[in-house]
């Protein structure tokens, strides 16, 4: 049996926390609830730069890494391995 990685789960779990900032722009279209249009331009594009880009492709190659691991570690096992990556990644398409 195989040891997590705890920086991989570190690195994971910092990138969720910074997730819901990024979603809550989008579901909010960019606009914060500021009247000024300079601090909201200001605001917007701090978070453009600061959290969009790190946490989301944070978040994404992990996603891909973990993949990755969990095939190297069940190298020995391709069928077992294929089966269980198909049901991982179908239940990924139905929470998508």
């Amino acid at each position: 049996m195989h040891q997590r990685l705890d920086v991989i789960d570190q690195f994971r779990g910092f990138a969720l926390c910074g997730l819901p900032f990024v979603n809550m722009m989008i579901f909010f279209q960019g606009k914060f609830v500021y009247t000024d249009e300079v601090l909201n331009a200001w605001l917007e594009r701090s978070v453009v730069i600061l959290m969009e880009g790190r946490f989301i492709s944070i978040f994404s190659f992990l996603f891909g890494l973990s993949f990755f691991l969990f095939f190297d570690r069940k190298k020995v096992l391709v069928d077992v391995v294929s089966i269980r990556y198909a049901k991982r990644l179908s239940i990924l398409v139905l929470l998508g």
